[in-house]
Order: structure tokens, then C-alpha cells, then sequence
């Protein structure tokens, strides 16, 4: 039988737990941990959504993996805790939009947002993100790219494949 559920205080005690693999299990939310979890990976799980109850401290995580889950709709109340984040992997949902506050995530070098149901407007925020060096897009509905492209003075990697592009900005 597959892990479903893991007791709210289970996690928090165990202050020596850097990473955490909860893939291909059934879990539908993500556990309250310790303070210093520095990667959380979710790939393959039963993850829809997220409650405003979810207390996961999130102050030293570096990345999240939530790829291949049914994700919907990310809370802006998530970012806000995860501000030392560099890689978040969302590939392999059913996300259209991210919510503006996904720019307080100041330290994020890669996002991949392959193989969802983004449209240009959807993405928007992502290109204030200064510190972005990977954007994968694949796999999206995107027509076009915001000229505020040349906002990422580190982005050395650009998957836009599978789209609807037509034209890229003059700036790449």
C-alpha cells in the first residue's frame, strides 16, 4: 500500500532532514516540516492543491519539485515563504497562471513550466525574476514572449518548443 497521509507533527522533530522525497506516493499534501528541509520533491504524488492551512516552512528551501501532480492553481500565499528558493519544478501539471507574487522569489535561478496550459498572459511574472539563468516553457500554449525578456541578464537557457510562437522578441 502507498503512503497516503503523514502525521502533522511527524516531520518537525527531525531537524538533520536536509532532503525529502515524497515521489510516487499518494500524497495530496505537503507535510508540516523542520526548519532546515533544503529540497522537497513531490514528483508523481496525488498533489492538487494547497490549503491555507499548509504550514510547511519553507525559509531554507532551495528547491521544490512538484512536476507530474494535477496542480491547478499555485496560492500567492506559498511564495511568500519561499524566498531562498533557486529551482521550483512545476512541469507536468495543469497550471495556466502564476500569481503575481511568484516575483518575491528573488533567488530562483530555474523554473520549468514544461507541458502545462500556459498562455502569455499567464506567464508574465516570471520575467521580472532577475535572477533566472533556465525558463523551460515547452509544451504550452504561449504566442508570444514579452519583450521584458531582456530583464533576465542571467538567462542562459530558453525551452519555448511545442508552442505557438511565430516571432521571438528582437532582444534574444
Amino acid at each position: 500500500e502507498m503512503l497516503s497521509t503523514i502525521a502533522n507533527d511527524a516531520l518537525t522533530q527531525m531537524n538533520f532532514l536536509e532532503h525529502l522525497d515524497l515521489s510516487n506516493t499518494m500524497i495530496e499534501q505537503l507535510p508540516t516540516l523542520a526548519t532546515n528541509v533544503k529540497s522537497i520533491c513531490v514528483q508523481r504524488a496525488k498533489l492538487i492543491h494547497f490549503t491555507n492551512q499548509v504550514s510547511v516552512n519553507f525559509n531554507s528551501l532551495i528547491q521544490l519539485d512538484l512536476a507530474h501532480n494535477s496542480l491547478e492553481i499555485l496560492p500567492a500565499f506559498i511564495f511568500s515563504q519561499l524566498r531562498s528558493l533557486r529551482a521550483l519544478g512545476l512541469e507536468n501539471n495543469r497550471l495556466s497562471n502564476l500569481p503575481n507574487e511568484i516575483i518575491l522569489l528573488k533567488e530562483l535561478q530555474l523554473i520549468d513550466l514544461t507541458h502545462n496550459r500556459f498562455t502569455t498572459n499567464g506567464i508574465e511574472p516570471i520575467w521580472q525574476l532577475n535572477e533566472l539563468m533556465v525558463v523551460s516553457l515547452g509544451w504550452n500554449n504561449i504566442s508570444e514572449l514579452s519583450n521584458a525578456i531582456d530583464q533576465l541578464p542571467h538567462l542562459c537557457v530558453l525551452n519555448v518548443f511545442a508552442n505557438k510562437l511565430q516571432t521571438l522578441p528582437t532582444q534574444i
